[in-house]
């Protein structure tokens, strides 16, 4: 009974996201924020009908604009009006956190917001997220691209931040990659 729409953010202004919202549910002819704007609202009635929910999920929501932020807000306002529920989950850095604090949009849904924090990670899992990110990739196995030995130092250099643990990871490799290694050295 959950449909989910997944956006990132970018620098996106809120036609942008309208519009790339409509792109993700299949909306090809919405080609304006108005037109958008009302087929965005006839399709969660439309759900809400179905007994459907659709979340919204926003990657580097730190990166909006907060007047983006509050007039997304202001959408959902409208529609829990109407009876139709638009969850959305913001998803972004520390500034995200800071960002909501000031919006007075959001106010109106401390009560019912989640935060979640994600924790650095400790030396132990990185080696499993490492490993797991590789994977996904479609890569070799990650023993033989990472030796046991980097995994503190990646640690170290990160302070555990999946996001900063992933760019690392990647500039590494690519460094590998144009100096003709097989492995990552402490050195890259």
């Amino acid at each position: 009974n959950m449909q989910f729409v997944f956006c990132y953010a970018g620098q996106l202004d809120f036609e942008g996201l309208l519009l790339a919202i409509t792109e993700q549910l299949g909306m090809e002819n919405a080609r304006d924020s108005g037109r958008a704007l009302v087929a965005i609202k006839q399709y969660l009635g439309h759900r809400f009908n179905q007994d459907i929910d659709v979340a919204l999920l926003i990657d580097e929501a730190n990166r909006l604009n907060p007047q983006v932020l509050n007039s997304l807000l202001d959408l959902v306002r409208s529609q829990r009006k109407e009876g139709h529920a638009l969850q959305i989950i913001l998803s972004g850095t520390a500034g995200l956190e800071e960002m909501l604090v000031k919006s007075r949009t959001f106010q109106a849904y401390l009560a019912s917001a989640i935060y979640i924090r994600l924790e650095p990670f400790a030396a132990a899992d990185l080696k499993t997220f490492i490993s797991r990110q590789i994977k996904e990739a479609d890569g070799p196995l990650m023993d033989s691209l990472f030796p046991a030995s980097l995994f503190e130092r990646i640690n170290h250099h990160t302070g555990g931040a999946p996001r900063l643990v992933d760019r690392l990871c990647e500039h590494a490799l690519f460094l590998a990659h144009l100096n003709g290694q097989q492995t990552v050295t402490a050195a890259l």
